[in-house]
């Protein structure tokens, strides 16, 4: 006898049971089943709402992909679907995200040229990173004198700023990163800038790491040195 037919047999015995109700003893407490609450799909059939949520949480189901365990039929209605596609809710993302992995062999591999570029230029914009923090907790340690020393100071500090060895390289990195990545996004709708970094999570997939749209402006002097009075 299989789940689904020992499961009815029960609901049967007790009418109080639902489909997906666990038919092992568990050591949680649960609610009674004489009070818990019922949520009908549009089958007609009913389950435990407490039910749903566990067994979603257990099999790392979303609504989207949830059938009814007496008819299978699905869920939610081919409108609801359709919409949630559409509007792209957050729950269906990671889901749409690794059937595009999966099934699009090109996605797989302009992926795997984003992260080669991005090893590439990692060295560069760590490098660029470090001497950046050097110079700003220097720049930190010479604010405590007058505000004209420290504008005079701070119209230093931007020159060395500007003249940093890995500053240039840095940009030009980042800049090619952001291009390659822009033109993925533009080739695959499905994509945007937050779920592009997302890709690691799925298996077999490269780690990303998630640059900053424009490489300029974070080199900008008036964001390193910003000072509050």
């Amino acid at each position: 006898m299989d789940v689904e037919a020992e499961a009815q047999q029960q609901e049967q015995i007790n009418p109080h049971r639902c489909h997906i109700c666990p038919l092992t003893q568990d050591t949680a407490p649960r609610i009674p089943l004489e009070n818990s609450p019922w949520m009908y799909l549009q089958c007609g059939h009913r389950i435990h709402t407490n039910c749903f949520l566990e067994k979603s949480y257990n099999d790392d189901l979303s609504t989207i992909r949830f059938s009814c365990p007496a008819c299978q039929e699905h869920a939610l209605t081919n409108h609801m679907v359709e919409w949630i596609e559409a509007n792209d809710i957050h729950f269906y993302r990671p889901l749409r995200l690794e059937t595009l992995w999966n099934e699009n062999a090109e996605l797989r591999e302009d992926i795997k040229n984003l992260s080669k570029l991005q090893r590439k230029h990692s060295l560069v914009i760590r490098n660029h990173k470090l001497e950046s923090a050097q110079l700003k907790n220097e720049w930190k340690r010479a604010i405590h004198s007058s505000l004209e020393y420290i504008r005079l100071q701070k119209k230093e500090f931007k020159n060395r700023l500007v003249n940093l060895p890995y500053r240039k390289k840095a940009i030009r990195a980042i800049n090619e990163i952001t291009h390659l990545r822009a033109s993925l996004i533009a080739k695959y709708p499905n994509l945007s800038w937050h779920n592009l970094s997302q890709i690691s999570r799925i298996p077999g997939a490269p780690n990303l790491k998630n640059y900053p749209r424009v490489g300029r402006w974070i080199f900008s002097g008036n964001r390193l040195f910003h000072i509050r009075f």
